[in-house]
């Protein structure tokens, strides 16, 4: 099991001796992601693997063909308690919202945890029920952006375009999704807004927002500590000891970079509505 770090570029992985980290890679094919047959372990039925759901001494899981038993993995793990969502039953359908998952490293630590294989008679029927991919229905993206993992889709803006326009493109700009991007029905979402200067609780629908209420734009430097990484490592980052750093697109009309913090941020226009 793992979990995503929070740029979801990295992967946690944990067992009761060290702890890996583990990056994504290019997505794997079927064939990478099949556990391998072991005829020298034993078979399981799916209701054996039940009995060794949450709260069991020994919890078990399922992927593919394989059994596993994470239960001092599960202790060791920074996020148990996803896991746990697992116990006793397949872990495909948790997978396919976390994809980070699909990397050869990953594979290999899962494969340290292997008890068995699942009876093949039932290894069909998981299949079909974690066959939905929720993923299917994200939007198109630009071709021009720099993609760093498929899913969830992580990409940043190539760095000839950056300076092209003080504001970088809504098109071009950084995405950083941890899920898949939730698909909305506009004549049934609500939007609820409460807190601090708002006079009481709203309840307002999408066609509130277009009709009552005029539309704002907030020029704003988004800042992550992922965006750019790539490219700052392959020059000499500023310091307060050093002036050098890479002048040909840190700085210019779509980036600014700070000296002192190190930091790359990008500019972009946010647009919304002005309420109340």
């Amino acid at each position: 099991m793992v979990i995503a770090a929070s740029c979801g570029l990295g992967l946690l992985a944990a067992d009761p001796f060290r702890i890996r980290t583990v990056y994504a890679e290019a997505h794997l094919t079927e064939k990478d992601l099949t556990p391998p047959v072991r005829r020298d372990l034993p078979v399981f039925k799916k209701e054996e693997v039940k009995k060794h759901g949450k709260g069991a001494d020994r919890v078990w899981v399922t992927y593919k063909g394989g059994v596993y038993d994470v239960t001092d993995f599960v202790e060791a793990h920074p996020g148990g308690d996803k896991v746990l969502l697992a116990a006793g039953g397949p872990i495909e359908p948790y997978w396919a919202l976390y994809a980070q998952h699909e990397t050869k490293e990953v594979m290999g630590i899962l494969e340290e945890l292997r008890i068995g294989s699942l009876d093949p008679s039932e290894v069909e029927e998981v299949k079909k029920s974690s066959a939905s991919d929720p993923y299917s229905t994200d939007p198109d993206r630009h071709p021009a952006l720099l993609v760093n993992q498929q899913r969830p889709f992580n990409a940043e803006t190539p760095p000839s375009l950056a300076v092209d326009s003080f504001r970088t493109p809504n098109d071009l700009f950084f995405v950083r999704n941890h899920m898949p991007v939730p698909k909305i029905d506009a004549e049934k979402h609500r939007l609820h807004v409460e807190g601090l200067g708002v006079k009481g609780p709203l309840n307002l629908s999408v066609k509130d927002l277009k009709k009552n209420h005029r539309p704002v734009s907030v020029t704003a430097a988004i800042q992550c500590s992922g965006n750019r990484r790539a490219d700052m490592n392959k020059c000499e980052v500023a310091s307060v000891f050093s002036s050098r750093f890479c002048v040909d697109w840190y700085l210019g009309a779509g980036w600014i970079f700070a000296v002192k913090r190190e930091m790359p941020v990008g500019e972009n226009a946010i647009t919304g509505i002005l309420i109340g």
